[in-house]
Order: C-alpha cells, then sequence, then structure tokens
C-alpha cells in the first residue's frame, strides 16, 4: 500500500476548487499578519515583542537574549512545518491516484502535512504574537484537525478494513517512532 491519497489532490475540478475557495481565509490571516507585523515593527521589534519582551520583564534573559530564542524557535518551526509538509504532499503525489499510503511519513502518522501547517501557524504565534496571530492561530489548529477528522472518515468510507488497521496502528499528528 502507498501513501494517503485524497480526493482534494486527486478529485474532479471540484475538489480544486473547493480546496481553493478555503485558501481565502488562510490568505487573508497570513497577508494581515504580514502587514501588521512589517508595517510597525520593522524598526521597534525589541521595544514591542510580547514573548520577548514577557521573559525580559520577567528577568528571565536579557532582551537580545530573548529575541534571539524567538527568532530561533520560529525559523526552526517554520523549516520543520515546511519540511513535513513537504514530504507528506511529495508521498501522496508519488502515490498517484486512488491508493492508501502507508509508508514513509505515513508510516508515523496519519496527516504530516496538517501537522507541518500547525507547526508553521504555531511559529507565526511565536515570531509575531499580534491581534491577529493571537485570535485566528487557536481558529487554523482547530480546522486543521477537523479538517484530518473528515478525511479520516472519507477515507474510511474509501478503504474500508485497510483504513481503520491503519488508523487503529498510526496516529493522527504526534509521529509514533515505534513500529
Amino acid at each position: 500500500m502507498k501513501g494517503i491519497a485524497t480526493e482534494k489532490f486527486h478529485g474532479s475540478y471540484r475538489g480544486y476548487a473547493k480546496q481553493w475557495r478555503g485558501l481565502g481565509l488562510n490568505t487573508a490571516f497570513f497577508i494581515s499578519l504580514f502587514i501588521v507585523s512589517f508595517s510597525h515593527r520593522a524598526f521597534r521589534l525589541h521595544e514591542d515583542h510580547l514573548w520577548a519582551h514577557l521573559l525580559y520583564q520577567t528577568e528571565i534573559m536579557t532582551i537580545e537574549t530573548a529575541l534571539y530564542l524567538v527568532i530561533v524557535v520560529s525559523s526552526t518551526l517554520i523549516a520543520v512545518g515546511l519540511f513535513i509538509f513537504s514530504l507528506g504532499w511529495k508521498e501522496i503525489h508519488r502515490g498517484g491516484g486512488g491508493e492508501l499510503v502507508t509508508t514513509g511519513l505515513y508510516s508515523i502518522m496519519r496527516h504530516p502535512q496538517y501537522l507541518g501547517l500547525i507547526l508553521i501557524v504555531v511559529a507565526f504565534l511565536v515570531r509575531w504574537p499580534t491581534l491577529p496571530t493571537l485570535l485566528f492561530a487557536p481558529y487554523f489548529i482547530w480546522k486543521y484537525v477537523l479538517l484530518a477528522k473528515r478525511e479520516d472518515g472519507e477515507l474510511e468510507r474509501k478503504f474500508g478494513e485497510n483504513f481503520t488497521r491503519y488508523k487503529k496502528r498510526v496516529p493522527e499528528f504526534i509521529p509514533s517512532l515505534t513500529p
């Protein structure tokens, strides 16, 4: 068996149209995030960065160290998220069409692409804790979890007992490092 092929990638034109329509809110979020983040923070990052300022005010670390930590953590989360998302996407599309993919990343977690996106959302929340990220990050994470559950239902209907066995053996998001 090869990877999880879903109709959103291998379906008809309607499947693609539905997926693109769903990008509207995501796109609006990221555009507003970058506008808000870069418009007033470009030159005063240390003065109004929530997490770095909190670490500094509680005397846990200097402001420079706190800013460095925030940048390293968020950059690492973005890199790992993009890597996981890309590998998951590659494995699905390598699988061709219509087969249950259970190899590669899909042998240790059922939804690597959603995990990658969740890590990226968390990275933006760490990097730019603005009102949009504080409001929308939990919403997007919740939506990705709901999408994963809906996808599981569709795959269970499509692949039956094969997917049920796979679902019992492989966790949704947190990778299983044991066979």
